[in-house]
């Protein structure tokens, strides 16, 4: 009806729509700020960054090897960091995980990694 993109989730079809094709948008309620967000959880991440400055997440590395603050909200924000700023310890550190999971996800764009058999295979009749 809309487009021909596919969903696995219903949440994230009514939020694509919601969000593209109806153009609903969550303005910024605080002062003086004109931002707009697409989703409601990206309006929260905005006003953490913009003007609250909570963080989820702060880099050990830039503190205890540059002597600098830094912080972010995702995980995935403090893996790019990481992969960009500490690329020797990021490096270590996917090897190590790598070795600890050695179980992969068999199935087409998934890849996920798991300590144990079961725990793939697990992951394989509940996902998949």
């Amino acid at each position: 009806e809309h487009c021909d993109k596919t969903f696995g989730l219903a949440c994230n079809r009514k939020r694509h729509i919601e969000g593209v094709h109806m153009a609903i948008r969550y303005p910024c309620d605080w002062p003086n700020c004109t931002h707009q967000s697409h989703t409601k959880t990206h309006l929260k991440y905005h006003r953490r960054r913009a003007h609250t400055k909570e963080w989820s997440l702060e880099c050990q590395l830039c503190e205890d090897q540059l002597d600098i603050w830094w912080g972010c909200i995702l995980p995935g924000e403090m893996d790019k960091h990481r992969a960009r700023k500490h690329r020797v310890e990021w490096k270590e550190e996917k090897e190590a995980y790598k070795r600890n999971h050695p179980h992969v996800c068999c199935y087409k764009k998934c890849h996920n990694r798991f300590g144990t058999k079961v725990e793939v295979e697990r992951h394989e009749r509940k996902m998949h």
